[in-house]
């Protein structure tokens, strides 16, 4: 993997108001004071009180406390400050808590538009977040590759190179890497199970795909940080 001088960072600036977002969680946290999804995956943390619930996210395992109303990073150092979610993690956590029962992986690779209601809303301000893969992999698809290798992809036979993710159980993504050239700009699309539809709201998919490209640049840019310091 080719070293860079800095990290690179981009601009995730949410979808969602404040209100919006507050609304929305608070509504998630009543589904869930009902019971969690049986294809969740979740671990029930027993004990008194309201339940809590432990769930992997990419490479990192997350706590939802139902009674506190919080969901954080579950740390190695347990010394350490709990580290909150935030707002798009604890969203998509609570939306897959919560999930349709029904909500089964299909095995089928579909687009953002190919999704109900996809064509309308992804678009605009809700248009998928890819220009930093862009910037940042468009030349470089070794790189790519071993950041989703470090997040525990799978290969997949798309583009110039192209993995897929287990976000979350029975929730997968492909990322799809066509390098630039001579005639052609570099380009990422991302592909969705076409199950996802059942399990979570145009919303809350948005924010599936934010929360991961943003996991990918921060290995990728952990990684590359390494490489200068060796």
């Amino acid at each position: 993997m080719a070293a860079k001088s800095s990290k690179f960072t981009p601009d995730f600036t949410t979808a969602f108001s404040d209100n919006s977002a507050n609304e929305a969680l608070s509504v998630l946290w009543e589904k869930l004071d009902k019971g969690v999804a049986r294809l969740s995956g979740a671990l029930v943390i027993s004990g008194e009180g309201p339940p809590r619930y432990r769930i992997r996210l990419l490479d990192r395992h997350y706590e939802v406390d139902s009674g506190g109303r919080t969901v954080h990073q579950v740390l190695e150092d347990e010394n350490l400050s709990k580290e909150d979610a935030g707002f798009e993690t604890a969203l998509v956590i609570l939306s897959h808590l919560t999930s349709p029962e029904e909500a089964e992986p299909y095995g089928r690779w579909v687009s953002e538009k190919e999704l109900k209601g996809g064509t309308m809303f992804f678009r605009g301000v809700h248009a998928l977040p890819l220009e930093p893969l862009v910037k940042r992999f468009g030349r470089d698809s070794r790189s790519f590759q071993e950041a989703g290798r470090f997040l525990g992809a799978r290969k997949e036979p798309f583009g110039d190179a192209s993995f897929s993710l287990q976000i979350l159980p029975g929730v997968p993504l492909a990322f799809i890497l066509w390098v630039a050239d001579e005639e052609f700009p570099a380009r990422v699309s991302v592909l969705f199970d076409a199950g996802i539809e059942l399990r979570f709201p145009p919303d809350v998919i948005l924010a599936l795909v934010r929360v991961t490209i943003r996991r990918i640049l921060e290995i990728d840019a952990g990684q590359s940080n390494q490489l200068l310091t060796t």
